[in-house]
């Protein structure tokens, strides 16, 4: 071999490297350009691409409502949530509430029958009655007596404290502290008296009507979480306070109306002691009647 031979031979020019292609065989793809061919299958993968793009968004957008109902469903949970504790705390009230009228109104059907009360006075058309409890020592009292004014008209002056304060004549205060469709309940203060620390009560009133045609008014001490007692006043406890009010048959103007009342005025005041004034509570009918027959 002569050396132009081998020149020639490990010439790196003429020789195609890794780096850079051969000419021979790259220049027939340069000069053909490639034409785009539009196929079925071209057609099938951009429709999917659209599809694609369409799912996405839909997508997109159901999840987007999923977040706004979880959202929305969570706000429900949690009104739900909050909502039981609000109506829950209505039925606990009313249950206690009921407890007392329900104890009231047990009392009110041992104090029958009428037979077994004694008379104590009878004066002006009013009687006055008593009766012993030996459950507690004390005395309770009936008054009744005709008030020439119908039903209705005593039973809304029962039923309101402010005019029960113009003519009960024992009471300095007597303000509703709660109101519902059933009941009233209603704080009071007594007069103050000599030697005697005032007395005040927490007391629900309800009033209904009996299978005779006639109406009750009936109210009873019960324990109230918003008003405890107070160091001042001693709380005398109301077991039964009941105005039974009844339409004459022959005149519905006038209405036979009688007074129950059994009460304890707790604190140092001796048994005796109070029984023996407590004939005099009996004549609330006689107030009433008075006080109506004047308005």
């Amino acid at each position: 071999m002569n050396d132009n031979q081998e020149t020639q031979v490990i010439n790196p020019e003429t020789q195609p490297s890794e780096s850079q292609p051969n000419q021979t065989e790259v220049q027939p793809v340069k000069e053909v350009e490639p034409q785009p061919v539009d196929t079925a299958e071209e057609h099938e993968t951009a429709e999917e691409s659209a599809k694609s793009e369409e799912q996405a968004k839909s997508d997109g957008a159901s999840e987007a409502n999923k977040e706004e109902v979880e959202q929305n469903t969570e706000k429900e949970e949690t009104k739900e949530e909050v909502k039981p504790e609000e109506v829950n705390e209505k039925p606990k009230m009313d249950e206690w509430c009921a407890k007392a009228i329900e104890e009231g109104m047990k009392v009110f059907d041992e104090v029958f029958p009428i037979e077994k009360w004694t008379l104590e006075n009878e004066s002006d058309g009013i009687k006055t009655f008593s009766r012993f409890d030996a459950g507690t020592g004390l005395k309770m009292t009936r008054g009744e007596g005709e008030i020439a004014r119908p039903l209705d008209q005593i039973k809304d002056v029962l039923m309101n404290p402010s005019e029960v304060l113009k003519w009960e004549g024992s009471l300095i205060a007597n303000d509703i502290v709660e109101k519902t469709d059933e009941y009233t309940i209603i704080q009071s203060l007594d007069q103050k008296r000599a030697f005697v620390t005032q007395r005040e009560t927490v007391i629900i009133i309800k009033s209904f009507q009996r299978e005779d045609g006639s109406t009750v008014v009936i109210e009873r001490s019960l324990e109230h979480p918003k008003y405890p007692e107070r160091k001042e006043y001693v709380r005398a406890f109301v077991h039964l306070w009941a105005c039974i009010m009844k339409p004459k048959k022959d005149d519905p103007t006038k209405t036979e109306t009688s007074f129950i009342i059994f009460l304890d005025p707790k604190g140092w005041v001796p048994k005796a002691l109070f029984n023996a004034v407590v004939n005099g509570q009996a004549l609330n009918v006689q107030k009433l009647k008075t006080y109506l027959e004047k308005h």
